[in-house]
C-alpha cells in the first residue's frame, strides 16, 4: 500500500516535471539515452553491457549507489543483473523472491505498473524490505517496471545512501532507460530464437546430407558392405560431433569389429588391431549401458577413451549409445 508521503511525491513529480523546459529536459535526455542507445546497437546479443551501460549512467546523473534488475516471469521477480548489493541481499532476494503488490517499491511498481518513488524506506511504516534495507543500508529508492507492450516483464530499481526524493526529471529519465532496457531484452530474445531456428535448420540439412550419403554409398556398393559401414561410421561422427565412431556387427552370440572412424588424423583402427570378438554378449542394448567389460575397457585404452559404444564412441562433452539390432 502508498503511503501519504509517497503518493504527495508522486503528486510533486508531475509538476516538477511539467515545470522543466523542453531545452532542459533534452540536455539531460539526449546524452544519456544516445550513449545507451550506442551500447545496444553494439551488443544485440548481449544484455550485460546495456544493463551496466545504463547503471552507470543513472548513478551519473540521479546520484544512485546501487543498481539492480529484475526479470518477471509471471509470478515473481527473479534478479537479472546487480550493482553493489551485499551477497546476502541477493541470498534473500533469491530465497524470498517478490512478487507484484509487494510493499516495496519493486512491488508497488509491479502492481501499479508505473514508476515507484520512496524518499526515506525508514519514513515508510508499510515498506516491506527491512532485512535487505539494513544490509544494504540504502535510505532512497526508486522502482521502475519493465514493460513490453502493456505487459510486465520487469522491473529496475535505484538506491541512495541518503534520503531525499529522486527528481521528476531524473524519474523521467529512469523510465527512459528502462524502456532501452526493454528493447535491449527484446533484442537479446529475437538473436537466441533466430539462433536457435539457424542450428535446428543446420541440423536438419546436416542429418539429410549424412542419410543421403549413406544412400548413394549403398546404391555404389551392392555386394560390399565395408564402404557402407565406412560411411555410417564417418556420418555417425560427424552428425554426432564424436571423436571416434565404431561399427559393431552382430556375429551368433558375439559382435565383430567391422569399421572405425577417428577425428584424429591418420588414426584408423583395423579389424586386425581390435579385439577378436566381444564374447557372451546376449543382449547388444544391456551390453551397451554396461561399457565395463575388460575387453571393452582394453581397447578404449588403446584407442585413449572411456567408453565403446556399438555404432557411436566417445565424445567430447557426452556419450550417446544407440540401440543395435540384430
Amino acid at each position: 500500500m502508498a503511503t501519504a508521503q509517497t503518493t504527495n511525491f508522486l503528486n510533486y513529480i508531475g509538476g516538477d516535471w511539467r515545470a522543466g523546459s523542453s531545452s532542459e529536459n533534452a540536455n539531460v535526455f539526449n546524452p544519456a539515452t544516445s550513449e545507451v542507445l550506442a551500447v545496444i546497437s553494439r551488443s544485440p546479443s548481449d544484455l550485460n553491457p546495456v544493463l551496466e551501460a545504463i547503471s552507470d549512467t543513472a548513478a551519473r546523473l540521479c546520484g544512485s549507489e546501487q543498481t539492480m534488475f529484475f526479470r518477471y516471469d509471471g509470478a515473481v521477480f527473479r534478479i537479472l543483473a546487480s550493482w553493489n548489493f551485499p551477497p546476502e541481499v541477493h541470498e534473500m532476494l533469491e530465497r524470498r523472491p517478490l512478487m507484484p503488490g509487494h510493499p516495496s517499491a519493486i512491488g508497488r511498481a509491479g502492481a501499479s505498473l508505473k514508476p515507484v518513488c520512496i524518499p526515506d524506506v525508514l519514513a515508510d511504516p508499510d515498506y516491506g524490505l527491512s532485512g535487505e534495507q539494513s544490509r544494504a543500508r540504502y535510505r532512497a529508492t526508486l522502482a521502475v517496471p519493465l514493460l513490453r507492450e502493456g505487459r510486465l516483464i520487469g522491473a529496475l530499481s535505484l538506491n541512495r545512501s541518503e534520503p531525499g526524493a529522486f527528481t521528476g526529471k531524473q524519474i523521467e529519465l529512469v523510465t527512459t532507460f528502462a524502456d532501452q532496457a526493454v528493447i535491449a531484452i527484446e533484442n537479446v530474445r529475437l538473436f537466441d530464437e533466430v539462433q536457435a531456428k539457424t542450428k535446428d535448420l543446420t541440423e536438419a540439412l546436416a542429418y539429410q546430407t549424412g542419410s543421403s550419403n549413406v544412400l548413394r554409398v549403398i546404391a555404389s556398393s551392392p555386394t560390399d558392405v565395408d564402404p557402407v559401414l565406412n560411411a555410417i561410421v564417418e556420418s555417425a561422427r560427424e552428425l554426432c560431433e564424436a571423436n571416434d565412431a565404431v561399427a559393431l556387427l552382430k556375429d551368433g552370440e558375439n559382435l565383430r569389429f567391422s569399421a572405425h572412424r577417428s577425428h584424429r588424423l591418420g588414426c584408423r583402427v583395423h579389424a586386425g588391431h581390435a579385439p577378436r570378438v566381444f564374447n557372451k554378449i546376449l543382449e547388444a542394448e544391456k551390453w551397451i549401458s554396461h561399457v565395463c567389460f575388460s575387453p571393452v575397457q582394453e581397447y578404449a585404452m588403446a584407442l585413449r577413451h572411456n567408453h565403446v559404444s556399438g555404432i557411436e564412441v566417445e565424445m567430447s562433452q557426452r556419450i550417446r549409445y544407440p540401440k543395435i539390432r540384430a
